[in-house]
């Protein structure tokens, strides 16, 4: 804002600004607004007079003044300002006014004027130029009250955020530096730059994101002021605040150890509270702090750090208390609060005097309040007394100090024309330069043979001599392109990826040559020309095609050129190609306008056609296509359906409840229905606590939690020691879920039962879910120029991949969902290509995971040889390049840049990104809190003004600590919006699928719970990419990794505009929709209790769901692509089930003991839970040393099987160096040992013997390291002794870089290795082994059917030679493994067929997770399933009982309900038969004048008229008198007639203690109503009243009779119906069933027996155990588990295992035919390749091998490092295979 003149300082005196109220406050903040918008509209400075009117502006901090500024507008759904004051508040200038309000309180200048006498003291005014800086300035109150003589010589600069207050602050001291509208964290401001900081800064929790401020000091918005203050004054600056008490008083002691550190505390003093009221109306507490910055920081420990407990008074004034005085938790313990003490700082307890008041405790609400009380007399004159005595004077010496002028961050570079075709050398220098010479030569002509190609030039053929030429001198004289001394010349130049695509096998000799082979560019034409049509040359469809091919969409004039017709004759001949637009010129293509929203514009056609006959054929093509209309059998409407009218749910409750008379609605905002019921009528029916409901959870409790998707819970209140917990009440809880039930199932059959409301929901369903046609999509017209065509199969992309190129073209966001090996990214690429060539976009950005940048980037260039690529790795994204990286991307001419998963989340968002977010989003949330305020009806419900503020200040936090975590120096440079990118591919998108998302639904399976940053990253940038129109692709394999609900996260990044157009605004309304939520009780899982568990159990309505999804989905299943991926051996998954041994079955046997003793409580959660026990199941299937560390090996086991599988098919397909992987993710390798290839953890007996003695300095023993790591190695083991040579062997494991990673991958394709083993998170996405792999291994199970499908696809796809394939999974039988794969096979396969569309059932259930109960533990120990079925059934009779015992209960209270209100009916008729004889009374005596007999005495039968209304009141009011004293003489109860009127007494009852009361009765005394005696006429008004009522109170009485009666009618009723319990044949049947299988149980249990006792008597008395028990226990489980372990050890070697492999006939005879191939031809290969790792380098390179030796003892070149070892010799198996017969010679299961 641009200061304006002003003719002198403005100064305020302390009594200048003055208050009467609220609402002179808040009349003189409207004076002020005022003022200054006509200042601005006037252009000029304010005159004294009127800055005296801007100075008295107080803002809104107090509630009462900002609720009188907003008004709530239900049409618009939130507060709005009021129309009276929009002349002169815009809606910006209204919001920022309520941001303001959280912290506005301003300060009396008489406070102020004090503080500036003890700042004068402290010796600022000795400073020449006193550079001060006030970083909350409000309106500048310390400005303004700034000493006249000091305030001339200052250099002022003010910090306001509030825009609005600035602008009045600007106007009151236009001569300041002000930075107004702008946080005091946003403002960069030199350190050490000041002489004096000081403010009343705000309070609140709010924290604030400053990187230059440690976080612990921004956790609490005064706090952070105190750190940024520190940091701006020079050392010996002052800094003077009001802050919280909760800056000194406060537990945590960072703060202080921070201030104490780097300042110096002169002077705290403690105001009273309300110290801001009489200028803000707030009673906030506050503290005066005055300190002084050290020369440097120093660590010290001054009493001020510390708190101590206070032993002040206590008060019983409750005013002035806010909750920053609040000081204790609740306490409930009476005695406990009273002998309780509040902690303050100890310098409040050192230096009481510098409370500026008495301190007093108060007890309020079961908690302790600090109050300090006012001290007498005049405040400000107080404290200024305290701040002269007890501060020193004249510390702030004058200072010179040197400010370094920052230099002036770098301009971004200017933007570079596209990269230049010919390459401009790099000035190098001798041999160099002419390196770099002949490596450009390169460049060039290859970029001339890619261009001739690209245009079909007659000259290709010479072009691609000369690049041959070019290239052979080239190698001849400097080596091949990839020797590294020729890639060093270029650098990191994207030239260079270039000249490496050239080349291809790079290799090195151990001579240390690098050879390299020649791309197939040098040798043929490898890119498809682009041939441009000529006009008049093609049919009207060609030219369609050609229009698309080139131009991206349809274009009727540009088809008529190519065609040479008219554009009416081409409209015409194109037919039902295309479609004109009703109301429109233009033409649509037929896919395009018979997809999409295909009612509404059927709708729109009809409209159409009445006026234009030649829109019947639209009308005609758009019928065809309808969707198949759904009638109520195909609908489920869930009683909690966002879409159903309020009308419908309205009438379904009342059908329930008659005597509800609210209203149900469903708020958009809210996300959820809400009741409207006054009084709570509906909750007081007699149907509400029995039929629909109970006594604990009445019927409208329930219908409220079914309304908001939530299971009903009854939660009892305990009391624990001092403090109350809620405990849920099972019983009541399953009886009150029950109801829940019965009311769904009411609702299911009440809904469609009307044939009127059954028509109208289905309509409404269909027009909004069954409206819409997905679009085929189709590419078949893409010519792809430029493309490398001999990459593809059949020269081409597959149809496939055509039409996903197309739907990309077309849509903005696209989802592909290509199974593994389907090549999405080929797909993507090429995409990209083409929406840069079409002019869609002009550079895109893929994001892949960090270990694929490069090979993505080649594949970019293989695909397209003449892309421009831009490949940054991960480290190129540290801080200290990222500038550079940043500008690179933004100034050069890139098809395709591509960067890692970790690098994206560093591009940095610039603010305006991040706040058009924070708007979007906080909107949404300000409607949701508005609205819930406005419709909230219990105190606990209502949310305020600043409440709203707050919760929208915490999302705006959260928003812009992302934006600081980019360093300054690259958030400086470039940011998001400017890179120019305008298409966003990202691979394995699944990765960003934890988006948190707000749900009023808890612990919900498959969905995040975390607050996923990158996620959230990921989401504002593609939020960015489509409100802008521009592109975003996905690529997943998986896009449901576990659960269907993971789909609406992805519905929300790339279709939220689709699901909001139908009504889905948030996941919950989704659920109601597409999901029902199911509740289920489950144990904890460390076995602590039960708790809650809820999962989208069942899903309904799915072809709706899959038509909405599928509108930016596109997935393909290998059946569907067709792909040329091997079959598996037998068809499926090959089981290897291994039987148990018998310590394996022992030992799952003791996990059902110990699943029984979690199950019972037996057993501390934190030494044995659910989840361990799981664990250790799992580890014993795998191998039983896992959990018996010292057991053997045994003789039948996994590795075993999986050792004799893998030795027998390496040794059948050795010929063709045929390939196995092996995936395990328990007990993976970490480390290596001292042998280089040893196990980290394998130490020799003496170690062992060394480390028992010293076991007690160990962390972890050596058995346990080894057990971490034996499993890999022993396989290895297993496989060296099985003939397969140790160098043949890799873990994935041992590669720790990218370069060992793909050394080792190649190696792999190559055959030079050929078993790999690695867990899944290793071997997953991004590795591409597959050209000799003929068997993969599934040693366990993984979690997810995601993680399987990743397994798979690295065998099951593309490039894999063999026919048929083996995949094996192995299962230990009678172990967790079965549960475990049938578990994951089933979610996989309910996945897939719901991603494909293939789901032909409207509703299913899905499985739930791994996670096994104790029944199911106990059943798979047992081997009996039934198990499992006697526990559910225990469940299930335990639920029917309690149900049973509500329905007892239940009739009782109705039978106690019934007997009750016929005693309220006899009540009611006697009072009303008394009241009838009243009226009787009064009619027989008329009351045209007034005349009432009044008693003589106290007790007296005499009585006498009376016409006067006041003699006759003075008379009854003496009398009432009268009788009170003489019942208080005679201590007793007296009662008599004080007068008679109109046939009725007025009877007087007095008791000895209490008032006297007066009634009226009737002639025999009975008692009717009483009657005040206020005054001498008030007796006779209230006489009057009550009997000119008798008719309403009669007719009420009457009423009353009549519910009653009705009530009692309902009651008998509920009776009737309750009679039988309807549960009773289901308890029964579970009973009978439950009573079966126990007999059976017993019946075993009873044999065992007997068998044991034969076995007993038959073994020798010496061999019994021992008969004590004490003595049983002796021998522990451990002891048995290996005592059983060792009777099955496995004798030397590794023959146990008996191998019996179903044969693969085409693999077997296609490896005959390559042999034979191999033995006609000479091979063309290069010679066979070693993977070797230099001492020096730590690295893989390649190297030659002419023979592979098979001698033992000669030193192998392997993965690791190189060692000699014993070699055992191939069986005869490896020779070649001569013969079919010899080749199909194998064992079969």
């Amino acid at each position: 804002m641009a200061n304006l003149s002003c003719p002198s300082a403005f100064h305020l005196a302390p009594e200048a600004l003055s208050f009467t109220g609220p609402g002179d406050r808040f009349q003189k903040n409207l004076a002020a607004l005022t003022l200054v918008h006509q200042l601005e509209a006037e252009n000029r400075p304010a005159t004294d007079e009127e800055r005296l009117v801007l100075a008295h502006y107080s803002a809104f901090g107090e509630s009462a003044l900002l609720n009188r500024l907003f008004r709530y507008d239900h049409a618009a759904g939130r507060y709005v300002l009021h129309d009276s004051y929009a002349a002169f508040l815009s809606s910006d200038d209204a919001r920022h006014l309520r941001v303001a309000a959280l912290t506005a309180f301003y300060t009396p200048l008489d406070i102020v004027a004090a503080i500036w006498q003890a700042v004068e003291q402290l010796g600022i005014s000795s400073l020449d130029r006193p550079r001060i800086i006030e970083p909350a300035a409000g309106v500048g109150h310390f400005i303004s009250a700034m000493p006249p003589e000091l305030r001339a010589r200052a250099e002022i600069t003010a910090v306001e955020l509030d825009p609005v207050t600035a602008r009045i602050l600007g106007h009151i001291h236009p001569d300041i530096t002000l930075h107004g509208g702008v946080g005091f964290e946003r403002v960069d401001l030199p350190p050490n730059g000041f002489d004096l900081a000081i403010s009343n800064v705000p309070f609140g929790e709010m924290s604030v994101h400053d990187p230059y401020v440690p976080a612990a000091l921004r956790g609490q918005i005064h706090d952070y002021f105190f750190a940024k203050a520190l940091r701006l004054v020079r050392p010996g600056g002052l800094v003077v605040f009001l802050t919280s008490w909760g800056t000194l008083d406060k537990q945590a002691r960072a703060v202080r150890t921070f201030l104490a550190e780097q300042a110096t505390l002169l002077g705290a003093f403690r105001l009273p509270n309300g110290v801001f009221k009489r200028m803000s109306g707030s009673e906030s507490a506050t503290d005066l702090l005055i300190l002084q910055k050290k020369p440097r920081p120093e660590a010290e420990q001054p009493r001020w750090l510390t708190i101590a407990e206070a032993d002040y008074p206590r008060s019983s004034d409750h005013r002035s208390m806010t909750v920053g005085s609040r000081y204790t938790r609740e306490i409930k313990d009476p005695e406990e609060l009273a002998a309780a003490r509040l902690a303050v700082n100890q310098c409040w307890l050192d230096e009481p005097e510098r409370a500026v008041g008495q301190p007093v405790v108060v007890t309020s609400d079961n908690s302790l309040w600090l109050q300090v009380t006012p001290p007498a007399g005049d405040l400000a004159l107080a404290l200024q007394r305290r701040l002269t005595s007890l501060l020193p004077s004249q510390i702030v010496a004058p200072v010179v100090v040197e400010v370094a002028e920052q230099a002036p961050a770098p301009a971004a570079p200017a933007l570079h024309e596209r990269r230049a075709s010919q390459i401009t050398l790099p000035m190098l220098g001798g041999v160099a330069q002419e390196r770099a010479a002949g490596m450009a030569s390169i460049y060039n002509a290859a970029k001339a043979l890619i261009r001739a190609e690209l245009n079909d030039e007659p000259g290709v053929d010479a072009a691609r001599a000369e690049l041959n030429r070019v290239y052979q001198t080239f190698v001849w004289q400097y080596g091949v392109i990839h020797d590294p001394r020729n890639q060093r010349l270029f650098g990191d130049l994207p030239e260079l990826q270039f000249l490496l695509a050239l080349e291809r096998n790079p290799r090195r000799t151990p001579s240390g040559r690098w050879l390299a082979d020649r791309e197939r560019i040098f040798h043929e034409r490898t890119l498809r020309p682009h041939q441009p049509a000529l006009p008049g040359t093609l049919t009207p469809t060609e030219a369609l095609l050609c229009c698309l091919d080139e131009r991206g969409d349809l274009d009727v004039t540009y088809i008529a050129t190519l065609a040479g017709q008219s554009p009416d004759a081409v409209v015409e001949a194109l037919g039902e190609r295309v479609y004109r637009l009703p109301g429109m010129s233009h033409y649509e293509l037929a896919d395009v306008y018979l997809s999409g929203n295909v009612v509404a514009k059927l709708r729109d056609a009809r409209a159409w056609a009445e006026r234009d006959p030649a829109f019947e054929r639209n009308v005609a093509a758009l019928q065809a296509v309808q969707p198949e209309p759904l009638g109520p059998r195909d609908i489920i409407v869930n009683l909690n359906a966002f879409w159903l009218p309020g009308t419908i749910v309205t009438a379904f409750i009342k059908g329930l409840l008659p005597a509800w008379s609210g209203e149900a609605f469903y708020s958009t905002s809210l996300s959820e229905w809400v009741l409207s019921d006054p009084g709570k009528q509906g909750a007081f029916a007699v149907e509400a606590t029995t039929r629909w409901g109970t006594k604990r959870a009445d019927a409208i409790d329930i219908l409220q939690a079914s309304l908001r998707r939530v299971p009903v819970t009854v939660y009892d209140v305990i009391t624990v020691g001092d403090r109350e917990k809620r405990v849920l009440n099972p019983a009541e809880t399953v009886a009150a879920q029950e109801k829940q039930q019965e009311i769904t199932q009411a609702f299911q059959r009440w809904v469609w039962d009307d044939p009127a409301r059954a028509d109208e929901l289905c309509a409404i369903y269909n027009q909004r879910f069954n409206s819409h046609r997905m679009r085929i999509y189709d590419g078949g017209h893409l010519s792809f120029p430029g493309i490398n065509t001999t990459l593809l199969r059949g020269g081409d992309l597959a149809d496939y991949q055509k039409g996903a190129v197309w739907q990309i073209l077309q849509r903005p966001s696209t989802l592909l969902g290509f199974a593994v090996g389907g090549g999405k990214t080929f797909t993507a690429i090429a995409a990209a290509v083409e929406a840069r060539r079409l002019g869609l976009c002009t550079k895109a950005l893929a994001v892949v995971p960090n270990s694929l940048v490069g090979q993505w980037a080649n594949e970019a260039r293989r695909l397209y040889p003449g892309i421009k690529v831009l490949a940054m790795a991960p480290e190129d994204f540290v801080k200290q390049r990222r500038g550079i990286v940043l500008s690179r991307i933004a100034t050069g001419d890139w098809d395709l840049v591509v960067i890692a998963h970790s690098s994206f989340k560093l591009l940095p968002l610039s603010t305006e990104l991040v706040d058009s977010f924070r708007d979007a989003e906080s909107d949404r949330l300000r409607a949701y809190l508005e609205e819930l305020r406005a419709t909230a009806t219990s105190s606990d419900e209502k949310r305020s003004l600043k409440q709203i503020e707050r919760a929208i200040k915490r999302l705006e936090e959260r928003l812009q600590s992302m934006a600081d975590s980019i360093a300054r120096d690259s958030a400086r440079t470039i940011a998001w919006e400017e890179l120019g990118l305008d298409m966003l591919i990202v691979d394995e998108f699944h990765e960003f699928k934890n988006l948190p998302v707000p749900t009023r639904l808890t612990n919900i399976a498959g969905l995040p719970s975390a607050q996923s940053q990158r996620a959230l990253d990921m989401r504002i940038k593609t939020w960015d990419l489509l409100r802008r129109q521009k592109k975003v692709v996905a690529l997943t394999a998986t896009p449901i990794m576990n659960t269907i609900g993971e789909a609406y996260v992805m519905q929300l990044y790339l279709q939220q505009q689709q699901l909001e157009e139908v009504g889905i605004h948030h996941f919950d309304e989704w659920v109601s929709l597409y999901a029902q939520p199911k509740m289920a009780f489950e144990m904890k899982p460390d076995g602590s209790g039960f708790r809650q568990a809820t999962r989208l159990a069942t899903f309904v309505n799915l072809p709706e769901m899959s038509a909405m999804w599928r509108q930016v989905l596109n997935l393909r299943t290998k059946a569907q692509m067709g792909l040329p991926e091997p079959a598996l051996v037998t068809g499926k998954v090959i089981p290897v089930v291994v039987p148990p041994s018998a310590a394996l079955k022992r030992y799952v046997q003791s996990l059902a003991t110990r699943a029984d003793a979690v199950h019972n409580g037996r057993v501390d959660p934190t030494v044995d839970n659910l989840l361990a026990i799981v664990g250790d199941g799992r580890k014993a299937a795998l191998d039983i040393r896992l959990v018996v560390p010292k057991a053997p090996r045994q003789r039948q086991s996994k590795i075993g099987a999986l050792v004799a599988n893998v030795a027998q098919l390496y040794h059948t397909y050795a010929p063709v160096r045929g390939t196995q992987l092996v995936f395990c993710d328990l007990a993976t390798p970490k480390g290596c040992g001292r042998g280089g290839d040893e196990p980290p953890t394998r130490l020799t007996s003496a170690e062992l013997e060394g480390e028992a003695a010293e076991g007690a300095q160990e962390v972890e023993t050596a058995e346990e390291r080894w057990l971490s790591n034996f499993v890999y190695y022993e396989i290895r083991e297993g496989l060296i002794a099985q003939g397969i040579p140790r160098d043949e062997i890799a873990f994935i494991h041992d590669c720790t870089t990218k370069a060992q990673r793909d050394a080792l991958f190649a190696a792999v394709n190559e055959g030079r290795v050929c078993v790999l083993l690695g867990s899944t998170t290793k071997m997953s996405t991004g590795m591409n082994v597959q050209q000799r792999l003929i068997a993969l291994h599934d040693l366990d199970c993984p979690w997810r059917p995601g993680d399987l499908e990743q397994r798979h696809g690295r065998i099951l796809r593309q490039g894999n030679p063999f026919p048929e394939v083996y995949v094996f999974a192995y299962i230990t039988e009678g172990s967790f493994d079965t549960y475990c794969w049938q578990l994951v096979e089933a979610k996989a396969r309910f996945i897939e067929q719901a991603l494909a569309g293939e789901i032909t059932a409207r509703t299913v259930e899905d499985t739930s997770d791994v996670v096994l109960s104790a029944a199911e533990i106990k059943a798979i120990a047992s081997g009996n399933p039934q198990i499992v079925r006697k526990v559910q059934l225990e469940a299930e009779v335990a639920r029917l009982e309690r149900v049973r015992g509500v329905w007892f209960d239940t009739r009782r209270n109705l039978q106690l309900e019934r007997h009750f209100t016929e005693e309220e009916i006899r009540r009611a008729e006697s009072r009303h038969a008394q009241w009838e004889r009243a009226a009787s009374l009064i009619a027989a005596h008329p009351h045209e004048l007034f005349c009432a007999e009044v008693a003589a005495s106290v007790g007296s039968d005499q009585f006498s008229p009376s016409t006067s209304r006041a003699e006759a009141g003075a008379k009854v009011r003496r009398l009432v008198h009268d009788y009170q004293s003489a019942a208080a003489f005679q201590r007793r109860r007296l009662r008599g007639v004080v007068a008679r009127y109109r046939g009725l007494d007025l009877v007087v009852q007095a008791h000895a203690v209490f008032a006297a009361d007066l009634s009226l009765a009737l002639p025999d005394g009975t008692t009717l109503d009483a009657i005040t005696a206020a005054t001498d006429t008030g007796v006779w008004q209230s006489v009057g009243r009550t009997m000119s009522d008798i008719h309403n109170l009669l007719a009420r009485l009457q009423g009353r009779i009549a519910e009653a009666h009705e009530r009692i009618a309902t009651i008998d009723r509920e009776l009737v119906r309750l009679e039988q319990w309807d549960g009773q044949a289901a308890y029964d049947a579970a009973m009978s069933e439950l009573s079966a299988i126990n007999a059976v149980f017993a019946a075993s249990e009873e044999q065992a027996s007997a068998e044991q006792g034969e076995a007993a008597a038959a073994t020798p008395e010496g061999a019994h155990p021992p008969a004590s028990e004490s003595a049983s226990e002796e021998v522990s489980l451990a002891d048995v588990l290996l005592a059983l372990a060792q009777a099955e050890r496995a004798s030397e070697g590794w023959g146990e295992w008996a191998c019996t492999i179903p044969p693969a006939p085409a693999s077997l005879a296609w490896m005959r035919g390559e042999l034979e191939h191999q033995a006609l031809e000479p091979s063309t290969h290069p010679e066979p390749l070693v993977v070797e790792q230099p001492a020096a380098e730590g690295g893989f390179f390649l190297a030659p091998e002419r023979e592979r030796p098979r001698s033992p003892g000669d030193t192998r070149i392997r993965f690791g490092e190189a060692l000699t070892q014993r070699r055992v010799a191939k069986p005869d198996a490896a020779r070649p295979i001569a013969s079919e017969a010899e080749v199909s010679q194998l064992p079969l299961f």
